[in-house]
């Protein structure tokens, strides 16, 4: 049977958020056990055509992946890709969820993104059965949806568009015409207000969707918000439990009095509560949650002794061209999405400026604390190792800098014969976004696609700037920009 997936096909990307490397870290400063990454079972249901799981089974060839989905044409693009790089750790399966078995296999890592809310029910509970029973005792499981309370202003919109396409004859049509009466009811009400802001704002959303996107998301035939109890107590009639949230646990809420800070500690006993009055202020529309088996115990403060072991990486750049790093003065160093740290410590300073001079590179920290001290021009004794946790997770949770449990083999220093490895170079040739080795979308074009066309590992620079007939100055400049870029391997 044909879906709409079969008829218009939904562009697949990889997202970042999903990839084993993201949940373990969440995993492991909740107190759990999570399985290492290199050699984890993962399963995705509702996969596409595998673009978020592909470039996953190519970085991890030790690990196990297996997808499945509704959509037939889907897992044919799927497998076609995935025989052509030559992957035998993935396995990809045209299946109805519904004749599925509770038991697929024993996974470490659940993935159902941007499918919860597109679902009748039934089909929900089945998501939930599966989990509860192909989960590993320590597994756990990524479910995003719509929320509420930011989800009404979704729905409103998607229903004013609903009901201007309702018999538009086909798909293209029926996305066209909803951009365009976007377009026209922000022109018809001209005045300064709160609903004509909104508009803007949606229509500014709307715009950034590629059509498919527009067509099988806002204007999907299921298109269901929940507020966060509500998918937790869900959750719980399957003996599953809230672990945490990719985008709130662990983050720091700035500018608040001291009475609403106090406020927010006190429902710290009660995580569920805590979130969900933090989606209340914030009118939240989207999240992405971590669930595991109800009978784990979980812990729910940031303990920085769980910051051992793991490797820590941030592209946040400085304010300043050259940043102070004596004592008392601020400096401020951004992040990506709006992130933004502001500190005077030297050490943390040292920090933020080591991190970005080795990106896209992880490091342990003890490697980090080392670093730190040279740049400093200070003995290692005089970089505290509970200094250093401490703004690391300060960092983290202001989502300046990145935690993970494994690195990937990336470069941050072009070698003489510089590479970009067998995917990208796929990729490169049927054109369009690249998967990049930290497992994001990135999009490269004119001067830099075509020395990256060039980086099989058979030339050097020499060759480079001949085959290109530019100065040497010119290649090393594109390799270091294509190395921020995280697509070329160590």
């Amino acid at each position: 049977m044909q879906t709409s997936y079969d008829t218009v096909v939904y562009p697949g990307y990889a997202y970042p958020q999903t990839h084993p490397d993201h949940i373990a870290v969440m995993a492991h400063l909740c107190g759990l056990d999570p399985a290492p990454v290199q050699t984890c079972r993962v399963l995705e249901i509702g996969c596409g055509d595998a673009a978020n799981l592909i470039p996953m089974a190519a970085g991890l060839p030790e690990a196990d992946f297996r997808g499945f989905d509704l959509a037939a044409s889907s897992i044919e693009r799927g497998r076609a890709f995935a025989s052509e790089l030559g992957l035998t750790n993935l396995a990809l399966e045209h299946l109805d969820i519904c004749d599925a078995p509770d038991r697929m296999g024993e996974f470490d890592y659940i993935i159902a993104h941007g499918f919860y809310s597109w679902v009748p029910q039934a089909v929900r509970n089945k998501l939930m059965s599966i989990c509860r029973a192909s989960l590993a005792p320590q597994g756990v499981g990524f479910i995003s949806y719509n929320t509420f309370p930011g989800g009404h202003i979704r729905q409103m919109i998607r229903e004013i568009m609903l009901f201007h396409v309702d018999r538009a004859p086909d798909a293209q049509t029926r996305t066209t015409q909803a951009r365009a009466l976007l377009g026209f009811l922000c022109k018809l009400n001209a005045g300064d207000d709160e609903y004509e802001r909104l508009l803007k704002a949606e229509l500014e959303r709307v715009l950034k969707y590629h059509p498919a996107h527009l067509f099988h998301d806002d204007l999907a035939p299921t298109f269901d918000c929940f507020y966060l109890h509500e998918f937790v107590a869900h959750a719980a009639e399957y003996n599953l439990q809230f672990l945490s949230d990719l985008n709130s646990s662990f983050i720091h809420v700035e500018g608040l009095d001291g009475e609403s800070a106090r406020a927010l500690t006190e429902l710290g006993s009660d995580p569920i509560l805590r979130e969900q009055y933090l989606d209340f202020a914030r009118c939240r529309r989207f999240r992405q949650t971590l669930l595991c088996h109800a009978d784990l115990p979980v812990a729910r403060d940031l303990d920085i002794c769980r910051l051992e072991g793991l490797l820590v990486s941030s592209p946040a750049t400085p304010v300043s061209e050259e940043p102070d790093l004596t004592d008392d003065v601020e400096e401020e160093f951004r992040g990506a999405r709006n992130a933004s740290l502001k500190t005077a410590h030297p050490v943390i300073k040292a920090t933020m400026r080591t991190l970005n001079s080795v990106w896209p590179q992880r490091l342990s920290l003890n490697e980090l604390r080392a670093q730190v001290a040279t740049r400093l021009g200070v003995p290692l004794d005089s970089v505290p190792s509970s200094v250093l946790r401490e703004g690391v997770a300060a960092a983290f949770t202001m989502r300046v800098l990145d935690l993970h449990v494994y690195s990937p083999s990336v470069s941050a220093r072009p070698s003489q014969r510089p590479r970009m490895n067998p995917l990208i170079r796929l990729q490169l040739k049927r054109g369009g976004v690249m998967t990049n080795l930290l497992h994001q979308s990135v999009k490269i074009e004119g001067d830099a696609l075509q020395l990256l066309a060039l980086l099989d590992g058979q030339r050097d620079r020499e060759t480079l700037a001949a085959e290109l007939k530019v100065s040497a100055a010119e290649i090393d400049e594109g390799l270091a920009r294509l190395a921020r870029l995280a697509v070329l391997e160590s």
